[in-house]
């Protein structure tokens, strides 16, 4: 999504960057507008969300559902998408583990909206020290 609740927009160069890394790897990749997963659930019905770990801590923050975990729950299993979530921002697998067994825990007795996410393994992703927003902002340097 170009635009995001808890953070400034995605300049274009970061958008095309992003976009032509994904593509690369053959698959196709849509942008919008939309900043909540809330919304892109009704836009999309079947898709794969790919998304950093730290965005699903957000994505799962209640504050966006009027703090209801059912709201959150109804409007993240609308449709039929699933989310691909990465390690992105962990140092360790251990402390992975630990965060997904945080979200598994939270959401045990709702297995149905636990089998929406696919963690990727720590071992198979390739670690930066930079943050999305460090990383942001280099990108829009290089494009301005």
């Amino acid at each position: 999504s170009k635009t995001n609740c808890d953070k400034p927009g995605v300049p274009d160069c970061a958008i095309i960057h992003r976009v032509k890394t994904i593509t690369k790897a053959g698959f196709n990749v849509i942008v919008t507008n939309h900043p909540t997963f809330t919304q892109k659930n009704l836009l999309f019905k079947q898709s794969r969300f790919i998304l950093g770990f730290d965005t699903l801590t957000r994505m799962l923050d209640l504050k966006h559902y009027y703090d209801s975990r059912e709201l959150l729950i109804r409007n993240l299993m609308e449709g039929q998408n699933d989310y691909l979530v990465f390690p992105r921002g962990f140092k360790c697998d251990e402390d992975y583990q630990i965060a997904i067994e945080t979200v598994l825990c939270r959401f045990s007795g709702d297995r149905q909206f636990i089998k929406r996410f696919i963690f990727v393994p720590f071992d198979s992703f390739e670690q930066s020290s930079i943050s999305s927003t460090e990383l942001r902002s280099q990108i829009k340097e290089l494009g301005e």
